[in-house]
């Protein structure tokens, strides 16, 4: 790079971070962005970028550019951290752990990263290396305010033991703080007037009408549960499905944000979102909903989904990658037919095409269709074994 190339990259990294500091993000990413064209290599511009986009909100792209910083410098801890935060806030905690543990073997005095790594632990339901990580971190004066905001969220969530786990440790680090100790005792004994309590009478009511297929009085009596306790995550995503069999989509997909935005892991959640985003025939929300769940666990109706998506878009290898990923499902079947109509089509493919017939029968053993296109070509129905195999 020439000396007046990295002297333009520094002056719009530099009028980047005045922007930012007038709290000007727009402008501010906008030169971060002239910073790495013209310097791919700026690790300080792709950082700023990160956490611009992070805190607009927009995961994918913060995701990227922590990890070019991080591919500038391995060993940031920083980055580590931010890129592990993210992660966590986009739902994917296996990856937030991995990238925490490396901010803390880089750093082993970071708070921060000892804190969103606890918390990440904490949604995996691993008590023991939450508490081990939570023990071992340096301490704060704010530990007791931290840890109780952290029990809220988990109690948001509906995750009791998780918010137990975080208000008793609250106690313990300030024994006064009263909001702790009221959250425990909310906890470990109902009260039948509160107003959670009250909201929940409401929830099975709703549910009661529902199954009674009375849907307008299902959804009023959700409503009043939520106006009781904005956190319901059970009557948030009722309604969401209600709202989405009425074919009013926008507020469905508010709903199962909420539901999302509360339990990140509710896997239920998302590929309900996923379905609603297809079939308000928005594909890119569906497929980006469907690749958050595929990451989180394997799931055979998310991966049929995106392999549709992949195929009306016709983007047929990676149908055919979703596919594998979701397993060999019945519903499969015909798909797999329409992959390999689709390989034998085209020049070159017919591997793919006899692979894809026969993938369609594993799935379906009487999908008449892959039979008949294998018969045609005259190949064996089942792959033949490797020689290799065979061979001692």
């Amino acid at each position: 790079m020439s000396t007046a190339t990295h002297r333009a990259a520094e002056e719009h990294f530099r009028r980047g971070n005045q922007y930012d500091e007038n709290d000007q993000s727009d402008r501010a990413i906008r030169e971060w962005q002239r910073a790495v064209r013209l310097d791919p290599d700026h690790a300080e511009a792709h950082f700023n970028l990160g956490l611009a986009y992070a805190d607009a909100g927009d995961h994918s792209l913060a995701i990227e550019e922590l990890s070019e910083t991080l591919r500038v410098r391995p060993s940031d801890p920083d980055a580590l951290r931010e890129l592990g935060g993210i992660f966590l806030e986009a739902g994917y905690a296996a990856d937030a752990i991995a990238q925490l543990r490396l901010a803390l073997e880089r750093a082993p005095r970071d708070g921060q990263a000892a804190r969103l790594l606890t918390e990440a632990y904490l949604t995996q339901g691993n008590w023991a290396d939450a508490t081990r990580t939570f023990d071992a971190a340096p301490k704060s004066a704010d530990d007791a305010e931290w840890l109780f905001d952290l029990g809220k969220y988990f109690e948001r969530a509906q995750r009791r033991e998780q918010a137990l786990w975080a208000y008793e440790r609250a106690t313990t680090a300030d024994p006064r703080h009263r909001d702790a100790i009221l959250g425990i005792e909310r906890l470990t004994r109902a009260d039948p007037g509160s107003a959670s309590a009250l909201a929940a009478t409401h929830l099975q009511r709703g549910n009661q009408f529902d199954a009674n297929g009375d849907s307008q009085r299902a959804i009023a009596e959700w409503q009043e549960a939520l106006a009781l306790d904005p956190d319901c995550v059970e009557a948030h995503y009722n309604l969401g499905i209600a709202y989405a069999d009425e074919g009013n989509f926008d507020p469905a997909i508010i709903e199962l944000r909420e539901v999302i935005r509360l339990a990140p892991l509710d896997l239920d959640a998302r590929r309900e979102l996923a379905q609603i985003y297809w079939d308000a025939e928005r594909p890119d929300d569906a497929m980006d909903e469907l690749r958050q769940l595929l990451n989180l666990a394997p799931d055979a109706r998310a991966a049929h989904l995106l392999a549709q998506t992949y195929f009306d878009l016709e983007r047929w290898d990676e149908a055919a990658g979703a596919l594998e990923a979701g397993g060999m499902s019945e519903a499969d079947a015909d798909l797999w037919f329409e992959l390999g109509k689709v390989y034998e089509s085209q020049p070159h493919r017919l591997d793919d095409a006899i692979l894809a017939y026969r993938r369609a029968l594993i799935a379906n053993p009487d999908q008449r269709d892959a039979r008949a296109a294998l018969q045609r070509l005259r190949v064996p129905i089942e792959e033949p074994p490797d020689p290799a195999e065979g061979e001692e």
